[in-house]
């Protein structure tokens, strides 16, 4: 009867230590995959900054071009104030008797 008594309570024992290990196996296995996750998701993250970061590079450099494209256009401007007839024609003979013919004719009388 003894020896029945401790060989059940040692089955008891042998089925505790069983689900202990079961448990801690299963406890590992979720830590695992838990890190790995994490893991993932950093990395997913730091694509992300990096994507972020360079197409703040590329905005930065558009807005560069579009303030240069907009002085350019002031200096195209300013200098349209600038351009005369007399310029144009300046050290152009040819030019020069055109444009005095258009003048008279436009003085002349017109019947």
């Amino acid at each position: 009867m003894a020896s029945i008594t401790v060989r059940t309570e040692l089955e008891r024992i042998q089925a505790q230590n069983i689900d202990i290990t079961n448990f801690e196996t299963t406890l590992k296995g979720f830590q695992d995959s838990f890190k790995m996750r994490v893991g993932k998701a950093r990395n997913q993250y730091e694509v992300a900054i990096k994507t972020i970061d360079t197409a703040i590079a590329n905005l930065e450099k558009v807005k560069e071009a579009m303030r240069l494209w907009t002085q350019q256009l002031d200096v195209a401007d300013r200098g349209l104030d600038e351009v005369t007839i007399r310029k144009l024609t300046k050290g152009n003979p040819t030019m020069t008797a055109h444009f005095e013919s258009l003048v008279l004719e436009a003085t002349e009388p017109t019947n």
